[in-house]
């Protein structure tokens, strides 16, 4: 059985697990950081499949809370909603 290496850059590694870390709180802003940590790791390694799968589960679990408590609503422009007002009425 082969061992897998996710990457060998070890400052990738040292960002994905920062990130994870914080993902693994999931309270206040920690999400956010996380998926800057992810995407460091990404910038140092592109093929590090792991911070693709942290950032993929954080966006997720970012707008999962966004839609859970309305605030998502709150950060739409006014005009952006009014457009899709006009369109629902036609």
């Amino acid at each position: 059985m082969m061992a897998a290496q996710p990457t060998t850059d070890t400052t990738a590694y040292d960002l994905y697990h920062k990130g994870r870390s914080l993902w693994e709180k999931r309270s206040g802003d920690n999400i956010p950081k996380a998926i800057a940590y992810y995407e460091q790791a990404i910038a140092r390694d592109p093929n590090y499949a792991l911070a693709y799968a942290g950032l993929g589960q954080s966006l997720h679990l970012l707008l999962f809370t966004w839609v859970r408590t309305g605030s998502m609503q709150a950060r739409r422009p006014k005009t952006r909603h009014s457009k899709l007002s006009n369109s629902i009425q036609i």
